[in-house]
């Protein structure tokens, strides 16, 4: 369940009250969807985070943790928020980087048409782990950097 305004909804009923807000699930699973602020330390940050869950085995079976991050992958010439979504949809696993830098962008006021893209992630992170019928099972933040 997850609640829109004072409505409590099923995941069937919201995608059938917003069709086409959120894309299908899909069979291809991503364990960790990796979610950060691009650009200086929450990048470096963000591919260190990669690089050290790609190693990491999961099961008996020899397979390793499929992590997605947008740069290693997304497909060239693909629209880039709907890919995002679609990739978020099928993880079990949402894993926001809470930096300063991410926070501080957030914070800045530039009016009510300014989308940031990093906060609607989080958003959609929450309530994807609320809804029924989607993978994602836990929203684990990695809070990094000093607190002022």
């Amino acid at each position: 369940m997850v609640q829109v305004g004072d409505i409590k909804l099923t995941a069937k009923e919201v995608l059938k009250r917003y069709p086409g807000v959120l894309p299908p699930a899909h069979q291809d699973l991503i364990h960790v969807f990796l979610s950060y602020r691009q650009g200086g330390r929450d990048s470096e940050t963000a591919q260190a985070f990669y690089d050290a869950m790609l190693g990491m085995p999961i099961g008996d079976h020899g397979d390793h943790v499929a992590v997605f991050w947008d740069v290693k992958s997304l497909r060239e010439g693909k629209q880039f928020a709907s890919s995002l979504m679609h990739a978020m949809v099928q993880a079990l696993v949402v894993t926001p980087l809470v930096t300063p830098n991410a926070l501080r962008r957030m914070m800045q006021q530039k009016g009510l048409n300014h989308q940031d893209n990093v906060l609607l992630e989080w958003m959609l992170a929450l309530m994807l782990a609320k809804l029924d019928g989607f993978p994602v099972v836990r929203v684990m933040p990695i809070f990094s950097g000093s607190v002022s």
